[in-house]
C-alpha cells in the first residue's frame, strides 16, 4: 500500500472515555525544529476540514523559539512547553492526559502530510 510514501505515521489506539471530542488526536513533539514544524502544522491546516482532529505539540525545551511560533501562528494547536529535553519517549508521553480522542497519531515534525491520509487511515482502522 502506498498511502505511507514519505509519511511516517504510527497510529495507536488509546483506550479513553467514549466522550472523545475528537476522532484523532495528532502528538507532535518538537525539539529545535521551527522551520520544519512550521511547515508540518501548515500542511495540518489545510485538513482541518478533511477529519476531527486535535494537535497536541511538546516543545521539549527548544532554543529556537518554536513554542513562540507555535503560539503566535497556530493557536488551534495545543502547546505543552517542557522546562527540561525529556527525550523522545517521555516528551511524548507528556502529551496524554490531552488527548481527547479515539485515536493517537505520533507525528514527527518533519512530516508534511497530503489530503486523504489522515482520513484513509483512521478508517482503515
Amino acid at each position: 500500500m502506498t498511502l505511507f510514501i514519505k509519511v511516517w505515521l504510527q497510529i495507536k489506539v488509546w483506550l479513553k472515555n467514549p466522550g472523545n471530542m475528537f476522532k484523532l488526536s495528532i502528538i507532535i513533539l518538537s525539539y529545535n525544529t521551527k522551520d520544519l514544524l512550521e511547515k508540518c502544522l501548515e500542511s495540518l491546516d489545510k485538513l482541518r476540514d478533511e477529519l476531527s482532529f486535535q494537535v497536541i505539540v511538546i516543545d521539549n525545551a527548544s532554543y529556537d523559539s518554536s513554542a513562540e511560533m507555535v503560539a503566535k501562528k497556530f493557536p488551534w494547536v495545543a502547546l505543552i512547553r517542557n522546562e527540561k529535553n525529556l527525550g523522545f519517549a517521555a516528551g511524548n508521553n507528556k502529551a496524554e492526559n490531552y488527548c481527547k480522542s479515539e485515536f493517537v497519531l505520533f507525528l514527527n515534525s518533519d512530516t508534511l502530510v497530503p489530503r486523504g491520509t489522515l482520513s484513509e487511515s483512521v478508517n482503515y482502522i
